[in-house]
């Protein structure tokens, strides 16, 4: 299949990327359509060509079908760079899994299964730079709804001078409402809990300036990444991904839980119970309260946000938010709406609310930063709060250590042990995700938003440097905590290493209480207890007979294990005397004997008739 028709090349002489005139065509035309526009604006292909691309339009769809077998159809040919002749196969498989081929057969049939459900905020205007008119104002749209807005045309003129009469008409009520022809050149999308039917959406409709921006933040939305960063060129591209917990506690039975499934059944964010954070014996003064019958949850969420730009004056800004953790959804599409129908202002989404939507920024750069410092803002609290939790949870946990308020219990060791191992697992998961954000924005050069002398930008620059500082005082405390269960884990080991120290204390001497006296004793008992006959009659039964033959049997077992331990002495002096052991050596073996290994490794005994006759001792 030809991404490119076959064209005249673009010409040296470039024009600035920042004129919409060179790029009209390219916005209008979704990413999957073969057409090149050069940077003059012109379109260089032929009708011959057109006639060309006509004849052989079944051979391409022949080949698209091959190429969507083996690539992933439409989703793997959307996850290809153009200027890349290979996929990544890890985030077509990711996007697969999520949005698999069949979404885009439900959609087309409008099969039962495509949610009906309010899921984003659409919202169009004209601008001319300075002034603006709205076309959409935060409309609410299901799927459906959301795919017939986009493929609808959304530039009707490529003339700034048109756009400009008619916003100045429509101010002067010189136009009725039917005449009027306004483009969308400021376009806003808030999506909350991205579905696949929605991610089918947008690549089926995305246009070709607006496909790169969307294949990476789609693909790191999914992935839980993190990211921030631009792209220059044709198009300006902006894009942060921003991965976060929130910490919530409900009764039992009341998990929060994210309904979006991947192929292999799993939820597309996982919640981790902390369950294992609460002490199942508690101390004999605790308080019962709602808090023992309370899970606490950690709820992993995500915002993405990209912004393409064309020029000063036509951009389109993407926000991907999760919400499905919130019980009372304030970030909601339902809960922004009411907002704008009933509230004072009308808020908007992408910044939280924070700004009234009708007084928008029409500047790029600056919305960006609006929305970056916004969404910033959001994620540092609910990091900041996960924090806060985790080091009362941890300190209270550890200040009730085993080996304080209880007796010694190998079971509440090994719990303890388990508890401490999967906080820390945990530690270090939270750790890395914030030391990622915080070295992207280390590494992210804002020179291409900063001008000199715009103060807007540099003052949300400095709130946005204010909250990566904070995340970094959380990464700080996370450590922290990290080292105290590290410490906390070696107390345990070292109590449970002294403890097993003792009770084997305990069983030698009580092996030696068995050993010494009760089975001499036993033995003795039970060899007077015998039949007459079998015992002989000077030693017959009296009662001097029991104590004589326990105390002899105590002394034959207290000599053989005195015999057994210096058996090695023995059998050395045994040698000596024997003359098998020559006096020179004596003071080498003497020390071998009592345990202490000499330096040489071998010692050779006796003298050549010695030597001679094989004996030999090797230590």
């Amino acid at each position: 299949m030809k991404l490119v028709s076959e064209a005249k090349p673009p010409r040296a002489n470039f024009r600035p990327a920042y004129d919409f005139s060179q790029f009209s065509q390219l916005a209008n035309v979704p990413w999957n359509k073969t057409s090149f526009v050069d940077f003059d604006g012109q379109d260089e292909e032929d009708d011959d060509d057109d006639d060309d691309d006509d004849d052989d339009s079944d051979d391409d769809d022949d080949s698209d079908g091959e190429e969507s077998d083996n690539g992933g159809g439409i989703v793997g040919d959307f996850m290809q760079n153009p200027l890349s002749d290979s996929k990544c196969e890890a985030q077509v498989i990711l996007l697969l899994s999520f949005c698999p081929e069949k979404t885009l057969q439900e959609l087309e049939q409008a099969s039962l299964r495509v949610p009906s459900e309010k899921i984003c905020l659409f919202d169009d205007r004209s601008s001319d730079g300075i002034h603006s008119e709205t076309r959409t104002c935060l409309e609410r749209l299901n799927v459906k709804e959301l795919q017939s807005k986009l493929l609808k045309e959304r530039f009707i003129s490529d003339h700034p001078s048109t756009i400009t009469k008619n916003i100045s008409d429509a101010g002067n009520n010189q136009l009725p409402n039917a005449e009027r022809k306004i483009s969308g050149d400021r376009r806003l999308i808030f999506i909350t809990d991205l579905n696949r039917w929605v991610v089918m959406t947008l690549i089926t409709t995305a246009s070709k300036f607006e496909a790169d921006a969307l294949r990476g933040s789609l693909y790191r939305h999914l992935s839980f990444q993190t990211y921030i960063g631009s792209i220059g060129f044709p198009f300006f591209h902006f894009a942060f991904d921003l991965p976060f917990f929130v910490w919530r506690t409900t009764v039992p039975g009341k998990k929060p839980h994210d309904v979006r499934k991947t192929e292999d059944k799993q939820s597309l964010r996982e919640v981790i119970d902390l369950s294992f954070l609460k002490r199942q014996e508690s101390a004999p003064n605790a308080s019962v309260g709602n808090d023992s019958v309370q899970v606490d949850y950690l709820c992993p969420a995500h915002i993405s946000v990209v912004i393409s730009i064309i020029d000063n004056r036509r951009w389109t800004a993407y926000a991907f938010v999760d919400t499905y953790y919130r019980n009372n959804n304030k970030d909601g599409v339902n809960a922004y709406y009411s907002d704008a129908r009933h509230g004072p202002i009308k808020p908007d989404p992408l910044t939280k609310g924070s700004r009234d939507a009708d007084k928008p920024l029409l500047d790029p750069k600056q919305y960006s930063f609006a929305v970056m410092d916004a969404r910033m803002k959001q994620v540092t609290g609910e990091w900041e709060c996960v924090v806060t939790k985790l080091q009362e949870k941890i300190e209270l946990y550890i200040n009730k250590c085993p080996s304080r308020t209880e007796p010694f219990s190998d079971t509440i060791f090994k719990r303890c042990l388990s508890c401490i191992g999967n906080t820390r697992s945990l530690l270090v998961t939270l750790t890395e995700i914030l030391k990622a954000m915080v070295k992207e924005w280390n590494s992210f050069d804002p020179s291409e938003f900063l001008p000199t002398k715009d103060i807007v930008l540099n003052r949300m620059h400095s709130s946005i440097r204010y909250s990566f500082k904070e995340l970094g005082k959380c990464m700080e405390k996370l450590e922290s905590l990290k080292n105290k269960c590290d410490n906390y884990a070696k107390n345990i080991q070292l109590y449970m290493s002294g403890a097993s120290h003792h009770t084997a204390q305990q069983m030698h001497v009580l092996s030696a209480v068995m050993l010494y006296i009760v089975y001499p004793t036993t033995l003795a008992a039970a060899l007077l207890s015998m039949q007459s006959d079998a015992i002989p009659r000077w030693f017959g039964p009296t009662k001097l007979s029991f104590p004589i033959l326990a105390t002899v049997l105590i002394s034959l077992v207290f000599v053989s294990i005195k015999v057994f331990n210096k058996w090695e002495l023995i059998r050395i002096f045994l040698l000596k005397q024997y003359g098998a052991v020559s006096k020179s050596h004596w003071s080498h073996l003497l020390p071998v004997a009592q345990g202490h290994r000499p330096h040489n490794e071998d010692i050779e005994l006796g003298s050549n008739e010695n030597q001679a006759s094989g004996i030999r001792i090797e230590v």
